[in-house]
């Protein structure tokens, strides 16, 4: 269900994005997401506030279970959690 989510994030985005951001949404894995959250690229958000005000995993928030920084993210890339 999470990749369904995905890919239909994906296909609503702005067609303005950049490529860089068609390959970290190649290369996001949902798989890194806690349970009963998926995967959504920071960079798909339109507003210029704090992202995490975005995240629905915020107030569970540990970067020992599941981290949003694409610096401890084994596929690389930056996101934010959604609940399905």
């Amino acid at each position: 269900m999470a990749d369904y989510i995905n890919r239909a994030h994906f296909d609503s985005m702005n067609p303005r994005q950049t490529h860089r951001t068609r390959e970290q949404f190649r290369k996001m894995n949902s798989n890194e997401a806690p349970k009963g959250y998926y995967p959504m690229l920071k960079e798909s958000l339109s507003s210029s506030d704090n992202v995490c005000n975005h995240c629905d995993w915020r107030s569970d928030c540990t970067k020992a279970i599941c981290s949003c920084m694409a610096y401890d993210r084994k596929d690389g890339v930056g996101v934010i959690f959604k609940e399905i």
